[in-house]
């Protein structure tokens, strides 16, 4: 069997073995529910917010002034940053990178091997296979609760 890699294009989704044994209403399903979920755990991602100053310790405070002033003075040729914050245990994680965050990227959907469901998650490539790391990333289920009640219209629509 021939492997390829995973790309967003319906068209190489779809043309995976898997689909030929799946009827197309369970497959538009499964694309309609699976592309709404990431698009909503996608934009529930933010970008992290600088630290205010009070919740930096004396120390860190000190320096970050002291770096204002050489920046002020011509002495340092970018303005100083304070460090992002992290996000909280149990709260959506916060991106660090730019301008773009491989989360944001690499979140994906597929069917499961139950053939019966969609996961919907981050995941990354490891000798072509698709691993799913959901589990790690607590985004996940207020994308999938977002998205439930819409759930049976999606499959109304596939089913005409």
């Amino acid at each position: 069997m021939q492997t390829r890699s995973f790309s967003m294009h319906v068209s190489n989704f779809t043309d995976r073995p898997l689909f030929r044994q799946l009827d197309k209403s369970k497959i538009r399903f499964f694309n309609r529910a699976g592309g709404a979920i990431r698009t909503t755990a996608r934009r529930s991602l933010r970008k992290a917010p600088q630290v205010p100053l009070s919740e930096l310790t004396p120390e860190q405070r000190v320096a970050f002034r002291k770096e204002q002033a050489r920046y002020k003075a011509g002495l340092r040729s970018t303005k100083p940053r304070r460090r992002e914050r992290i996000a909280q245990r149990g709260k959506a994680p916060l991106l660090h990178m730019k301008p773009k965050s491989p989360l944001r990227e690499m979140l994906f959907y597929s069917i499961a091997d139950d053939r019966q469901s969609v996961v919907v998650g981050p995941a990354r490539f490891r000798d072509g296979n698709l691993q799913a790391l959901e589990n790690q990333f607590p985004f996940m289920a207020p994308a999938m609760a977002t998205i439930a009640p819409k759930l049976p219209t999606f499959l109304a629509q596939a089913t005409t």
